[in-house]
């Protein structure tokens, strides 16, 4: 049992808002510090870190040049100096502002693709390159404005709302789009267009494969076996040598320098393709266009996808390697450090970034101590762009195909990744393969839509359709039984219910999920369905008293003599972590449902209630009707009580001449004949118990602790509600058993009716029993047997 009633929500508010005014100049100190993080650790910053940090964003640094010469031309279709640009930038802004020291920004596979599928979508308006180049970064300065909103309101939580699974899926679709791109540049075919779907690259590619470059073959698919075979070298480097380790991380650099030297020396005898001029330096560097219509309606267009794919992907890197290492990436604020990026970087040209996988692997693998490893990344890039653009001019596109395939070949999740998701949950494995194969039939764009409903489907659907579990008992297992409610078939369930005693005629069951109205017409369904366990007693209402829609006469009724009479009701709430308005009128519903069922009043008891939660579970005990707040307009409880009363009155003298009782005579009979068996409690009543609760409530304020807590039981048993309130779920059923042994079942009204109103003043009063959670008003029939 609470020992105290919760505050109103109004008083919760204010006390809140008065806290946060009071704390705002501290929390404002914390949230400037929050956004730059690295002024709470750099001035602890020490040379063991900047030397641990130099090696690995150098090792970065020689890593990422050719691979954003490759995304930028290869994958995006821009000017390889574009993707240095956003390579130099990302890193530089990222360490200012990063919670990971692993996570390592700038152009991706995924985010280059995206790129270069959007600007051929739209090549009639953007025809020129230069066009292009500004319509890439006009997307970045928009993505970076969303994304450092997203962080600054700590909107991180909308990223939670996308399983692992299907980020996993689409980045898949991704990486074997990305290959199949690269394999006409690979053997030197021209004509065939890398932005459709991989299967039609696929067609496209085996119809033009006789038209292959003998050079450009040779070139790619020697760079190829080299590339694998030194990934091979650096995999076994880990257990044999750092020398070999690091041949394996540097072999995208190794193989560039390379055929460049054999492709310079070689300028005058064979015919290759080439990269071509790269400017020196930062000399090209384009701003955003944001004074144009029509820019900014394309951008508009496109920006959901591009947003979401950075998001995705940079916050699953982030997470991943700060879980692996031993600390907490804050996701908000990575998502500002994203924005931040991707804002500044616009202004020089850059395209939108993200993190990546592999040379995150990478960063993590050298021995990165802190986030300050970017920046060494940067001065890497920014030295390259000012000292070997000139010998950038030779390296041949071959190579920049074999650098990208087998890069993309590790977003790919392996066979037993994938066996593994379908043997932890089949929805997550629909998923995965639904992400995919929208990739590569598709597009990227259409995946990540795609993925983002089926999740927030799934999510929708569980929360609509929550688990609801059933714990009842019959006569021939007075232990209980888990009732599953899609069969209501009666079966053992391992859920921790054989341990738990359940009393014949007690339902209790428990909702798996929040009560709120995507799942409450569900809830109240799964309650009406549980009522065909217990029998109801022998009514027989008159014609003019029946629902026009009851498809079964009530005469023709078989009880089964089997089933228990439903006396009590236990709801387990230790799963409910929320109930809004729709969810409490669900439960008072369920309550009428039940009585209407039972034919008279049923107790109502709860386990496991929140604090937060008592102010409005309060009133189901408390006698309060469904017609009493329903917002339903026309809707008025006057009229409503009304209608009950003629039509109780109506049916009274047919039902009682027939020495059976129907439902509404059975609840005028209860409110004029048994004033104390459970009745709900008249509105002076209980306006005089919260008067006394308020009036209380000030003179708890006024005493020390001790007196509070015996104050707080008094209060409870005085205003009547406390009992049904309880700490856990076997105390709630046996309160509930001891309270259903003290009422009087509708069966024995007929045979002492004149015996309660004799000894109504000799057995009505107060059952104050050891545990004051089961304080009760109640009538003993056995006593009434005795006064009869």
């Amino acid at each position: 049992m609470h020992p105290q009633r919760p505050p109103p929500p109004d008083v919760e508010l204010a006390k809140s808002i008065r806290a946060s005014i009071e704390t705002l100049p501290f929390r404002m100190r914390g949230f400037i510090v929050r956004l730059c993080p690295m002024a709470s650790w750099i001035h602890r910053y020490n040379v063991n870190w900047f030397i641990h940090d130099a090696i690995a964003g150098f090792t970065i640094g020689l890593v990422v040049i050719p691979q954003s010469i490759a995304y930028s031309s290869k994958l995006a279709h821009l000017p390889p100096q574009y993707g240095l640009y956003t390579a130099f930038i990302s890193v530089v802004v990222y360490s200012l502002f990063s919670t990971s020291k692993d996570a390592t920004t700038g152009p991706t596979s995924i985010i280059s693709l995206l790129i270069a599928q959007n600007v051929a979508a739209n090549l009639e308006l953007f025809p020129t390159v230069q066009d292009q180049v500004v319509l890439a970064s006009t997307l970045a300065f928009w993505s970076g404005i969303v994304q450092v909103l997203m962080g600054m309101f700590r909107l991180g939580i909308i990223v939670d709302f996308i399983p692992s699974p299907v980020i996993a899926g689409f980045s898949a679709g991704a990486g074997v789009q990305s290959a199949v791109a690269q394999l006409p540049s690979l053997l030197g075919i021209k004509g065939v267009k890398t932005t459709d779907a991989p299967y039609l690259v696929l067609v496209n590619f085996f119809k033009a494969i006789g038209n292959s470059t003998k050079v450009d073959l040779l070139f790619g698919c020697t760079s190829l076996c080299v590339l694998m075979l030194m990934k091979k070298v650096g995999q076994s480097g880990k257990k044999n040598g750092a020398v070999m380790k690091y041949i394996g991380i540097l072999r995208n650099a190794i193989v560039i320098l390379l055929c460049t030297i054999i492709s310079y020396l070689c300028r005058d005898l064979i015919s290759i393709t080439l990269v071509g001029d790269v400017p020196f330096g930062l000399s090209d560097l384009v701003q955003p266009k944001l004074d144009s219509t029509e820019y900014t309606q394309c951008v508009l267009k496109l920006l959901p996808g591009i947003l979401i794919a950075s998001l995705l992907e940079h916050i699953a890197v982030a997470k991943s390697y700060g879980r692996l290492n031993g600390y907490v990436a804050d996701e908000n604020q990575e998502i500002f450090a994203l924005g931040m990026s991707n804002l500044v970087g616009s202004f020089v040209g850059a395209y939108t970034c993200s993190a990546s996988f592999s040379r995150s692997a990478i960063q993590s693998s050298s021995g990165v101590k802190t986030p300050m490893a970017t920046m060494f990344t940067g001065i890497a890039v920014i030295i390259a762009l000012y000292t070997i653009t000139p010998a950038l001019h030779y390296i041949p596109t071959a190579v920049l195909a074999a650098i990208i395939i087998p890069a993309a070949s590790e977003l790919c999740s392996s066979v037993k990744t994938a066996s593994f998701i379908y043997r932890i949950s089949l929805v997550d494995f629909i998923g995965y393969w639904l992400a995919f194969l929208v990739s590569c039939f598709v597009s990227i764009q259409v995946a990540i839509f795609t993925s983002v409903g089926f999740s927030v489907a799934v999510l929708l659907l569980r929360i609509a359709r929550p688990q609801f579990t059933v714990l009842s008992s019959n006569k021939s297992n007075p232990k209980g039984n888990w009732v599953d409610m899609e069969g209501l078939e009666l079966g053992e369930r391992d859920r921790g219910g054989q341990d738990l005693q359940v009393p014949e005629g007690i339902l209790v069951f428990r909702p798996e999920e929040s009560v709120t109205f995507p799942n409450s017409s569900y809830i109240l369904g799964c309650v009406k369905k549980c009522m065909t366990a217990f029998r109801a007693p022998a009514i027989s209402l008159p014609k003019s008293d029946r629902v026009w829609s009851e498809e079964v006469d009530s005469k023709e009724c078989v009880v089964d003599q089997d089933k228990p009479l439903l006396r009590a009701v236990v709801i387990d709430f230790s799963a409910v972590n929320h109930i809004d308005y729709s969810g409490m009128q669900t439960l008072l519903d369920a309550k009428q449902d039940i009585e209407k069922f039972a034919g008279r009043m049923v107790p109502f008891h709860f386990a496991n209630v929140r604090p937060r939660h008592l102010n409005t579970v309060w009133c189901i005990p408390n006698g309060t009707r469904a017609s009493e707040i329903d917002m339903t307009p026309g809707i008025i409880d006057g009229l409503v009580e009304e209608s009950q009363e003629e039509s109780s009155g109506s049916s009274s003298g047919s039902s009682r001449s027939s020495g059976s009782y129907s439902s509404s005579s059975i609840s005028k009979y209860e409110n004029e004949r048994i004033p104390t068996l459970m009745r709900r409690p008249s509105r002076t009543t209980y306006w005089k118990a919260v008067g006394k609760d308020w009036i209380e409530t000030m003179l708890w304020k006024l005493s020390d602790e001790a007196r509070k807590r015996e104050r707080r039981k008094e209060m409870f048993k005085s205003a009547g509600n406390g009992r049904y309130f309880h700490s856990s779920l076997q105390r709630a059923i046996d309160a509930a058993q001891r309270q259903a042994d003290n009422l009087i079942d509708l069966e024995t009204l007929g045979d002492i009716p004149f015996a309660i109103d004799d000894g109504i003043d000799k057995l009505s009063e107060y059952n104050d029993d050891a545990d004051d959670e089961n304080f009760m008003i109640s009538i003993r029939p056995k006593d009434l047997m005795e006064n009869k």
